[in-house]
C-alpha cells in the first residue's frame, strides 16, 4: 500500500506547494477593464499556460505602472490600484515572519525609543555586513554582485524602472487637501520628495542622474511614461523588479486614508541597503558611473540624511495622532505604520512573497481544523522521508520542513491549516467540488487511494466551511480597522477632503476676449474684501502646481524643476542652497507657507482656525476654488492654464504686501510674503522660459491668467 500513498503525497505537496496565488495574479489580459475578479480562473493544466498567468501577472504590473504615469488619462485605475495597495499590504504582513530575525513587528506597542534604537541596529547591521564584506574583498575574494561589466551592464539596464521611480512613494503627499494639524509632518515627508527631485535642480534629480547612466551604458530605454517603456521587447521582464517599481507608486496614491502606511514604507526605503553599498565598489571596479548609488549612501544617512528624517517624521506623525486622536487610534497608526513598513521590506526580499491568513494572537484550532491536521500529521509521518531532498516551497519553508512531524507545534499546526486554506486553486473556500485538491484524491485523481472515504469527507467538510477571504479583509483585521467606507466606489468624492479625484472633467467657461483684456491685476485695498469669496480662492491656490512633481520621471526636465522651487516657495521651504538642508529644515522656526498666511488673514479677520480646507469651504462660496482643484488633478490637459492662474495669483502677493492700504496681512507677514513672492516669480519665468514663443502654449497660459485675474477682481 504504501508504495502508492508515497508517490501521490509527492504529486500533492508538490501541487499544494507550487501554486498559492493571489486573484491579482489571474488577470488574462491588462487590456480589460481595470478590476479584479472575484472568482479565480482555472489551474493551468500545461506549462504553457502556466506560463501564460505568469506573463499576466507581469503584464498587470506593466499596464498599471504606465496607467500611473499617466493618471489623469486612465482615472478608472485607481479603484483597483486601490485593490492591489491592500493586497501588496496583507501579503507584507502574512509574510512578515520570512524577512527578518529582527522584526517591526516585535514592537508590538509603539515606543520611540524602541523604534530609534530598531533603526539603529538595521544601520548598524549593514555596517558590519559592508566591514566583513570589505575584508573579504581585500583577502582576495571575487566580485558577489556582478560577474563582469557585461553582467553589470545588464543588471542596471533591468532595475530602470524601480529607479526611474526614485521618491515615487511620496508623489501624492502633503495635498492642500491634508489636514492642517497633519500639515507639519506631511510637509516634513514632502522635502525628502523634494530632495529626491533635486530640490528643483535637475542635476541632482536622482531620476534623471539614472537615465543618465543608462544613456551612458546605451541601454536604449524609452522614457518611463511612455507606452513603449513596458513593451516586452525592451527586454524589461523581471516579475519582481516591475512589482516593486509599482509598489513605489502605489503606495503613494491615497494620502489620506493611507498616511501611516506611506510614511512606514518611507521609513523602511530610507535604510542603506546592502546591494548599494556593494554596488558603488564593483562598478567602480568595472569602470562603470557609481555616482547614483554613491549619491543615496550619503542623503540617505542616519545622522542627517533621509534615515533620520524619515524616524523623526513617524515618531512626530505618532505624537500628533496620539495628541489629537487618543490611544486607539494611536495603536491602530502604529499597526499601519509597521504594515507600510514591512511592504517596502517584502520587496527586498521577493522570495518572500506568499502570505498566510491573518489570525490574532491565543487562535486556536477549530474542531474540523484539528481534524485536517490529524490527517495530515499521520500521512506525514510515511512520506516525510521521500521528500527530504525537496526544494519545493510552501510559504516560505521547504516540503521538508512541512513534512517533518517536529513542525506540527500547535503554532505549526495553525501556520500549516493557514496555509493549505489559501492554496488556491487546490483549495477553493466554500467549494470543495471545484477544489482541485479534492478533484485528485477523488476517482479518477492522481492521488485516489491515499485518502480514506472518511478522510475525504472531513476534507470536504472542512472546505466547505472555509470562509473566501479578500485581502482587503485580512488586512483591515491586522491593523484593527473596520474597511474604510471612503474607499469604496462612489459617484462623486469631494475634491476638498480627497486625494485624488477624477469624477469631473474640470470643464469651465474660459474667458474669450484674450487679445483685449490688461492681464494686469487691479485690486483697490481700501475696499472691504469678500471674505467668502477670497478665502476660499487664497487656499486652493496651492493646489494649482501640486501634481505636476507626482511622478518623478515627469520631472527630470527644466520646466518642472522650476515648478519644484514655486512650491518650495508655497510650502514654506528655505531658499535652496548648494547642499541639501537635511534636518536642518526641520528645526527651523521662521516657517511660514500659504496655508500659514491663509491662516494668519483668518485670524486678523477675527474668524475662527480651521482645522481643514474644507472647514475654510463650509458655507462660503467656493465654487471657482473646486473648479481650481478639480483642473489641478490634470496637468497634463491643463498645464499652461495652471500656469497662468499662479501667475495671476503671484501677482496678487506682490500687490498684497506691496500696498499701504492693505490690512489683511501684518508687517512681519507682508515682508515674508513679498520674499515669497520675487522667489515665486524667478520660478515661474524660469518654467514659462521654452514656452512663452508658442503661440498655442501663451494662449492656454494667457487664459488661466485672464481666469484667475477675474476670480481675484471679484473679492474686492
Amino acid at each position: 500500500m504504501f508504495h502508492l500513498i508515497i508517490p501521490s503525497f509527492f504529486v500533492l505537496y508538490y501541487a499544494i506547494s507550487s501554486i498559492v496565488p493571489s486573484a491579482l495574479h489571474r488577470l488574462r489580459s491588462v487590456k480589460k477593464p481595470v478590476t479584479i475578479p472575484t472568482k479565480p480562473r482555472k489551474a493551468p493544466s500545461s506549462d504553457r499556460e502556466s506560463n501564460e498567468a505568469i506573463d499576466d501577472e507581469l503584464n498587470l504590473y506593466k499596464s498599471l505602472f504606465h496607467q500611473l504615469h499617466n493618471l489623469e488619462l486612465h482615472a478608472r485605475a485607481l479603484p483597483q490600484a486601490r485593490d492591489v495597495l491592500v493586497s501588496f499590504l496583507s501579503d507584507a504582513v502574512g509574510c512578515a515572519d520570512q524577512i527578518t530575525k529582527s522584526n517591526i513587528l516585535d514592537i508590538s506597542t509603539f515606543d520611540a525609543e524602541a523604534l530609534a534604537s530598531f533603526i539603529r541596529a538595521r544601520d548598524d547591521a549593514i555596517g558590519h555586513r559592508w566591514e566583513e564584506y570589505v575584508q573579504r574583498r581585500h583577502s582576495g575574494a571575487q566580485r558577489e554582485l556582478f560577474t563582469d561589466r557585461e553582467a553589470a551592464i545588464e543588471w542596471l539596464r533591468q532595475r530602470a524602472p524601480v529607479k526611474y521611480v526614485d521618491g515615487a512613494w511620496l508623489g501624492h503627499i502633503h495635498k492642500i487637501s491634508t489636514p492642517f494639524h497633519l500639515r507639519s509632518v506631511t510637509k516634513n515627508a514632502w522635502q525628502i520628495l523634494s530632495e529626491e527631485l533635486g530640490d528643483g535642480d535637475i542635476e541632482k534629480n536622482h531620476a534623471h542622474v539614472y537615465r543618465q547612466l543608462m544613456n551612458d551604458i546605451g541601454a536604449n530605454l524609452s522614457d518611463a511614461d511612455s507606452i513603449e517603456f513596458i513593451n516586452k521587447d525592451l527586454g524589461l521582464n523581471s516579475k519582481p523588479i516591475w512589482k516593486a517599481a509599482l509598489a513605489q507608486i502605489i503606495i503613494s496614491l491615497f494620502p489620506h486614508n493611507f498616511l501611516p502606511e506611506i510614511l512606514g514604507f518611507n521609513l523602511h526605503f530610507e535604510l542603506l541597503t546592502w546591494d548599494t553599498m556593494r554596488a558603488i565598489k564593483e562598478l567602480r571596479e568595472l569602470g562603470l558611473n557609481d555616482y547614483y548609488f554613491r549619491l543615496h549612501i550619503s542623503i540617505d544617512n542616519a545622522d542627517s540624511g533621509h534615515t533620520a528624517m524619515a524616524l523623526k517624521i513617524v515618531l512626530d506623525y505618532m505624537h500628533t495622532i496620539k495628541e489629537t486622536e487618543g490611544e486607539e487610534k494611536t495603536a491602530e497608526a502604529w499597526r499601519r505604520i509597521q504594515a507600510g513598513f514591512l511592504m517596502s521590506e517584502m520587496f527586498d526580499h521577493p522570495e518572500a512573497k506568499k502570505s498566510t491568513s491573518y489570525r490574532s494572537t491565543g487562535s486556536q484550532l477549530t474542531p474540523i481544523e484539528s481534524e485536517v491536521i490529524r490527517i495530515f500529521k499521520s500521512k506525514a509521518a510515511v512520506s516525510q522521508r521521500l521528500h527530504c531532498a525537496s526544494r519545493v516551497k510552501m510559504l516560505g519553508r521547504s516540503l521538508a520542513d512541512w513534512l517533518d512531524p517536529a513542525s506540527f507545534t500547535e503554532d505549526g499546526q495553525i501556520a500549516f491549516v493557514d496555509a493549505l486554506s489559501r492554496a488556491t486553486p487546490w483549495i477553493q473556500a466554500g467549494d470543495s467540488k471545484s477544489s482541485r485538491f479534492i478533484q485528485q484524491i477523488s476517482w479518477k485523481g492522481q492521488m485516489f487511494g491515499a485518502f480514506t472515504h472518511v478522510e475525504v469527507e472531513v476534507l470536504e467538510r472542512w472546505i466547505n466551511l472555509l470562509t473566501p477571504q479578500q485581502p482587503s479583509e485580512r488586512y483591515w483585521r491586522f491593523v484593527g480597522a473596520q474597511h474604510n467606507q471612503k474607499l469604496s466606489h462612489s459617484n462623486y468624492r469631494d475634491v476638498f477632503t480627497e486625494y485624488p479625484v477624477f469624477e469631473k472633467n474640470g470643464l469651465l467657461q474660459w474667458p474669450s476676449d484674450l487679445d483685449d483684456t490688461p492681464l494686469e491685476i487691479k485690486v483697490d485695498f481700501g475696499r472691504p474684501v469678500d471674505m467668502d469669496k477670497f478665502l476660499p480662492l487664497w487656499f486652493a491656490q496651492q493646489s494649482l502646481l501640486e501634481s505636476f512633481v507626482s511622478v518623478p520621471f515627469r520631472t527630470c526636465n527644466e520646466s518642472v524643476s522650476a515648478i519644484i522651487r514655486v512650491l518650495r516657495v508655497h510650502y514654506g521651504f528655505a531658499a535652496e542652497e548648494e547642499n541639501v538642508a537635511g534636518m536642518d529644515e526641520f528645526v527651523r522656526h521662521d516657517v511660514t507657507g500659504l496655508v500659514d498666511i491663509g491662516l494668519h488673514i483668518m485670524a486678523r479677520a477675527g474668524l475662527s482656525r480651521p482645522d481643514s480646507l474644507a472647514q475654510v469651504m463650509e458655507g462660503r462660496n467656493a465654487d471657482q476654488a473646486e473648479t481650481m482643484i478639480e483642473l489641478s488633478m490634470r496637468p497634463l490637459e491643463h498645464a499652461q492654464a495652471l500656469l497662468g492662474m499662479s501667475a495671476a495669483f503671484i501677482e496678487l502677493h506682490h500687490a498684497l504686501a506691496s500696498d499701504p492700504n492693505c490690512k489683511l496681512l501684518d508687517d512681519r507677514v507682508s515682508r515674508i510674503l513679498k520674499t515669497m513672492a520675487t522667489r515665486e516669480g524667478l520660478g515661474l519665468r524660469d518654467c514659462r522660459e521654452r514656452d512663452s514663443q508658442d503661440p498655442v502654449k501663451d494662449k492656454d497660459f494667457r487664459k488661466g491668467v485672464l481666469w484667475a485675474k477675474l476670480a481675484i477682481e471679484g473679492c474686492f
